[in-house]
């Protein structure tokens, strides 16, 4: 399987606040991860970016092994509260 991934500036900001992640836990199991801009506030992208590369880091520490849906959902609720 091969990831693609683009995110847009849109039409009303000067620069593109949006960091996506991606990776593969297994031979038939991957993720992306999807960091929305704080529309313009100044360091939205950094904060984004902050937030996707500590996704990517907790996903790789923790989701070793093919997990159940729900345990998934309920690390990722966790993970941006």
């Amino acid at each position: 399987m091969k990831i693609t991934a683009k995110t847009d500036i849109g039409c009303v900001y000067e620069d593109n606040q949006d960091y996506y992640v991606a990776g593969r836990l297994s031979d038939d199991t991957y993720w992306v991860a999807l960091c929305d801009g704080m529309g313009g506030v100044s360091e939205g992208g950094r904060a984004s970016k902050m937030a996707g590369e500590f996704l990517k880091a907790e996903i790789e520490a923790r989701l070793t092994d093919i997990i159940a849906p729900e345990t998934v959902k309920g690390f990722m609720l966790d993970a941006v509260r």
